[in-house]
């Protein structure tokens, strides 16, 4: 019989399933986007995935120039090996600072919402050991559990998205069209960042699957259904509880879906369901982050194995989650997460790929 578990290829749709189920944080995603375009933050969700479609393209072409390889293998032939540190380096920093960051966000979720008396320490703790023991399985374990929860928790999570549109008001979205026009929806596409991160592991899931043909559909049917759930979440939330209320509650998603009632039924609480429904897809995000980190890292030493580097990984993450508590440097974290991996997109990409066509130049002189 084969090793299910120890498959290192997987197909385009399953790189599908694994790209929509990464976490895009759904129940934050209202009040970040509203605070940039107030009524236009449905319009901000919607530009900001052709935006980060751009970069996940740029991914692509450097990726098709190397088939088969990670961004570990690529960089030292290419680059060097002190600049292909840095790169891979700086790689780390933009998948494991926003890990810090949903953490913490997640903990107080957890803590808000179900257990108001657990101290959110406890909350991540318990939740990095979960997230841990994911992490340390074969690609093949980590692949078959997306592939779960992508018709499982998934479609839960949806579905009670779209029951916000209970108590939706269309004149909440009122005025639909911002007073500064596109300035306020291209002001607020950097805010979205980090509820789109995660197309930076294509740099590894592209070389792990076997049909780079379709690279381009897949990666864009993927971030368009993000850019769609996105959209939906955020005009079912702005609709039902208003701009002000929404900016001024940080779970803003969590409080639209309580006022949601179903008379005739037993179901009480939506948002209790709501959060369950998500916490599988915040695991396996979490997992995938470290996981990707500590294989490239991994690759760039030599090792087969990424189970040692993600147990020396999850001390630094908790450690990094802790510190977040501190709203001051909470709030310098988001600014430099964002721009971090804003630079990393357009910038370090478009320069590797721009070597790597001038080396393909020179062999071909």
């Amino acid at each position: 019989m084969a090793n299910l578990e120890a498959a290192d290829k997987m197909t385009s749709w399953q790189l599908f399933i694994v790209l929509i189920v990464i976490n895009v944080g759904v129940i934050t995603a209202p009040r970040v986007l509203a605070e940039s375009g107030l009524q236009s933050a449905w319009m901000i969700a919607l530009a900001s995935g052709f935006v980060y479609f751009a970069a996940a393209y740029l991914i692509i072409r450097l990726m098709r120039l190397f088939p088969g390889q990670s961004l570990a293998d690529l960089l030292p032939p290419l680059v060097g090996r002190l600049p292909a540190m840095i790169v891979i380096l700086f790689f780390a920093l933009t998948l494991l600072i926003p890990l810090c960051m949903r953490i913490q966000v997640f903990s107080r979720e957890i803590a808000f919402f179900m257990f108001d008396r657990t101290p959110p320490e406890a909350i991540i703790i318990a939740f990095l050991c979960v997230v841990g023991y994911c992490a340390v399985q074969d690609w093949g374990t980590i692949l078959r559990i997306f592939q779960i929860i992508a018709f499982t928790a998934l479609p839960v999570m949806i579905f009670l998205i779209l029951l916000n549109f209970v108590n939706f008001q269309a004149h909440n979205l009122l005025p639909l069209w911002p007073a500064d026009g596109f300035t306020v929806i291209l002001r607020g596409i950097p805010d979205a960042w980090r509820l789109f991160i995660g197309y930076e592991c294509l740099l590894v899931l592209l070389a792990l699957t076997r049909t780079p043909e379709s690279f381009i559909s897949t990666t864009g049917a993927a971030i368009g259904f993000k850019a769609v759930l996105l959209t939906t979440n955020t005009l079912a939330v702005i609709g039902t509880l208003s701009v002000k209320t929404t900016i001024a509650s940080p779970f803003a998603t969590m409080v639209a879906m309580r006022l949601v009632e179903l008379p005739g039924t037993f179901i009480e609480r939506l948002d209790n369901y709501f959060l369950l429904s998500n916490l599988p897809n915040a695991i396996l995000t979490a997992a995938l982050f470290l996981y990707v980190v500590a294989h490239q890292v991994a690759r760039f030493w030599g090792y087969g194995d990424h189970r040692p580097f993600v147990l020396l990984l999850l001390p630094l993450v908790f450690i990094g989650t802790m510190s977040l508590h501190n709203l001051p440097l909470y709030e310098r974290a988001i600014s430099l997460f964002r721009w971090l991996g804003i630079f990393f997109s357009f910038g370090v990409i478009p320069l590797l790929l721009a070597a790597a066509w001038l080396q393909r130049r020179k062999q071909h002189e």
